[in-house]
């Protein structure tokens, strides 16, 4: 993957998070600003580290393939993360109308 669609995957997947909050967006900001730091790293192996070009771009495609599965493993998690957030929540809401459903009923009983 080159670094321009890289660049631009991640400031995509910055605005899906910007609803999230505060605690969790920087939480993710922090992990892509590693990855983005990981990857200008891997940029900057040269021919000191390295015997041939050949080495050296071979190097850097398998060190990329293995950053972007990184990358797409954390993003995964965190979208399970957020879905189960929101079951939960649900799960919660529901309760919370069923209770409240009861004791309006207990009141009408009581009151009527």
């Amino acid at each position: 993957m080159d670094h321009e669609l890289w660049y631009s995957r991640i400031f995509q997947t910055r605005e899906r998070f910007q609803a999230l909050p505060k605690d969790k967006i920087d939480i993710f900001l922090d992990v892509t600003a590693e990855f983005a730091q990981l990857r200008a790293t891997v940029d900057q192996i040269s021919f000191e580290h390295v015997q041939t070009r050949f080495h050296i771009e071979k190097l850097k495609a398998a060190l990329f393939t293995k950053i972007s599965s990184l990358e797409t493993t954390f993003l995964t998690r965190s979208d399970n993360q957020d879905m189960a957030l929101l079951v939960q929540t649900e799960v919660l809401r529901k309760e919370m109308q069923a209770q409240k459903a009861m004791l309006s009923q207990e009141l009408d009983v009581l009151g009527g």
